[in-house]
């Protein structure tokens, strides 16, 4: 009976470990066909694109995807994989979804040589409650904001430089195991060794 309960409570255990990284969802834009030929892109506004709305400044324009291949920019334009999105003309960037949801990270960087500062805006019901600035380059650097029930996250840059995005994590917190998850992992998977060995006595 012991030896069931340590087998069943190590199980449980990484199953809770598990599902701490389950819920992560990361938008990459790869599954999007924006055109692979010189300076292709297309536009996500107006879209439920995994289930959010996506709109900004400039209606009908603001948010673009290309493809890495495309001359839009120098150096690395998508974090991973082949598609990137990015802010025309540096104009404001607007998230926004019916129901809340949590605006964890992203992965950005600007179009443009020099650094600039930036600002993420996390609403709900219209009424601001969450705020960070955040100061990128020409390479790729991942920001974490953790912005949690938001119906609504704003991106404005501060001197009309294109701001590139790629790998927005939501609704997921980290989808790396925190250390205290990780300790239960272990905690669990040494009480089912120990199980085991007894078994095999």
């Amino acid at each position: 009976m012991k030896k069931r309960l340590w087998a069943g409570l190590a199980i449980g255990v990484m199953m809770l470990g598990v599902a701490g990284m389950a819920n992560a969802a990361i938008i990459d834009f790869d599954d999007l066909n924006p055109g692979a030929s010189y300076m292709s892109a297309m536009f996500l506004d107006g879209s439920a694109y995994k289930g959010f709305n996506w709109d900004g400044q400039w209606q009908g324009s603001s948010w673009v995807v290309s493809q890495e291949s495309a001359a839009w920019f120098s150096g690395d334009n998508a974090h991973s994989g082949n598609n990137f999105a990015w802010s025309n003309g540096g104009v404001d960037l607007y998230l926004s979804s019916g129901d809340l949801f949590d605006f964890n990270s992203m992965w950005t960087r600007t179009g443009s040589w020099g650094d600039f500062n930036a600002v993420a805006h996390g609403f709900n019901n219209g009424s601001e409650i969450h705020t960070q600035s955040f100061s990128i380059n020409e390479y790729y650097q991942f920001f974490s904001f953790n912005f949690t029930g938001v119906d609504r996250v704003t991106l404005s840059s501060y001197n009309s430089c294109n701001l590139l995005i790629d790998d927005i994590t939501v609704n997921g917190g980290n989808p790396v195991p925190e250390p205290a998850t990780m300790l239960l992992m272990g905690t669990g998977l040494a009480g089912l060794i120990g199980a085991r060995r007894k078994n095999k006595k």
